[in-house]
């Protein structure tokens, strides 16, 4: 005697219309947003620089949470646009500053001077005073006071020495280095030719070009060529330490032709 198997009846394939009503609707949809490369904070001296690849419309919330951890001023774009977000910087207290030219070329001299002009601004004073190196040294007692009135202050000779026409050229700040010896009182070392604003190390300057590794480091290593008196091959090293890949051999020989355009500390570029 056969058994017969009970017959089951086939499900027929879910309709169009039923397939889009078991997926979840767009909302529910998350798409994880993150900073494309970690920015990075290059400082030295009075200056801070964060370098970044490009925001995007869609991650530049990330990206300004970020700057405003490092106390970010302003935002330099050397690229193409990638996002319109000028009310968001401003609205976050970021002043975003246009200075793009081409990719695989070098900055012109219009985008130099306006990116020196920025970094005076934001890490120097506008002046550049020469500091007054001087010594309080109370007179010998046998001093009389017409003489302790008429003995010149140890600032003097340095002034002196900077109207001495041999000193034409030379920045204060060598002039005064080598005309102090080691170990005397008023030595000038960390004396620079250029007055550092108080607190200028919580504010920062974001630059930024697509991904971060070329024209935005080129301007941050000519700054530390301008202000800071950098060599241009040491310039480049100290940034790849930080930011890995940067400036690439076309750029590092630009570097390497590159001569300091500013004079005493103020950013006017030599046409």
């Amino acid at each position: 005697m056969s058994v017969q198997n009970p017959v089951h009846p086939v499900a027929a394939a879910p309709t169009h219309s039923q397939q889009l009503a078991m997926k979840p609707p767009p909302s529910t949809v998350s798409k994880r947003v993150i900073i494309g490369s970690k920015p990075t904070l290059i400082s030295h001296g009075p200056m801070r620089f964060l370098v970044m690849d490009a925001p995007r419309q869609s991650n530049l919330h990330l990206y300004i949470k970020e700057m405003k951890r490092h106390h970010v001023t302003d935002t330099v774009r050397v690229c193409e646009p990638t996002y319109q977000g000028d009310s968001d910087l401003r609205n976050a207290g970021i002043e975003l500053h246009e200075m793009a030219y081409e990719d695989g070329t070098s900055p012109p001299k219009e985008v130099i001077s306006e990116w020196l002009d920025l970094v005076q601004k934001r890490f120097y004073s506008k002046a550049s005073v020469v500091p007054s190196i001087s010594v309080s040294t109370p007179p010998p007692a046998s001093t009389s006071a017409h003489e302790s009135s008429s003995t010149p202050s140890t600032s003097a000779p340095v002034l002196q020495m900077l109207d001495d026409k041999s000193n034409v050229g030379v920045s204060p700040a060598a002039a005064i280095h080598s005309s102090l010896s080691p170990g005397k009182v008023g030595s000038a070392a960390g004396v620079s030719d250029k007055t550092p604003i108080s607190n200028s190390n919580e504010k920062a300057i974001a630059v930024h070009c697509v991904a971060g590794l070329g024209r935005a480091p080129v301007l941050v290593a000519i700054a530390l060529i301008e202000f800071e008196g950098f060599d241009p091959v040491n310039a480049v090293a100290f940034i790849r330490k930080h930011r890995r890949g940067a400036i690439n051999e076309k750029q590092l020989n630009y570097l390497e032709q590159y001569r300091r355009q500013t004079k005493n500390g103020c950013a006017c570029v030599i046409m």
